[in-house]
């Protein structure tokens, strides 16, 4: 199914970025109607992936994954691929409005402590910004015991300090 084949693909990107993988039940966890699945194909061969999560009610979608093969190519293609990521962004966004959608959220926006010990994250920023839009600031709340798990659960590796929950 398309479910499987963008599973697939964007399992072997994440064990090569060495961020957590997803499974068919977290997305079927989702409900079909709130999760979206786009590709770019270059010969038939997918080169990037994104899904999303929409809120109707709220009138938001949230990007929760974005994958390519940029690992698996030389820097001319690479570029390519870039650009095919950026147009794949496009169009998403041109289909979000279509459908009424008001808010589009990329997820995350790295700070400047975050740009220090990760300098690829400014070009991060940078590529969210090229959309146009603003940067909101959310905040996200939880309980004591929450992150109690959380540190344990890093410290012991079933989770790393970076997932964004996505298992």
């Amino acid at each position: 199914s398309n479910i499987d084949e963008f599973i697939d693909f964007f399992n072997e990107f994440a064990i090569k970025k060495g961020i957590n993988t997803i499974t068919k039940d977290k997305v079927l966890s989702y409900g079909l109607s709130n999760f979206y699945a786009f590709s770019a194909m270059q010969n038939n061969r997918i080169i990037a992936v994104h899904s999303y999560l929409i809120d109707k009610q709220a009138s938001i979608v949230m990007l929760l994954t974005s994958a390519n093969i940029r690992f698996d190519e030389d820097q001319d293609k690479q570029i390519i691929i870039g650009k095919a990521n950026k147009q794949l962004h496009y169009f998403e966004i041109q289909t979000f409005k279509e459908m009424g959608l008001e808010t589009f959220d990329f997820g995350g926006f790295a700070t400047e402590d975050q740009i220090k010990n990760n300098p690829g994250l400014k070009g991060v920023n940078a590529f969210k910004l090229s959309f146009g839009g603003n940067v909101i600031t959310n905040y996200e709340y939880c309980s004591y015991p929450y992150l109690l798990f959380r540190f344990i659960a890093t410290k012991i590796g079933i989770v790393k300090s970076n997932d964004s929950l996505q298992n």
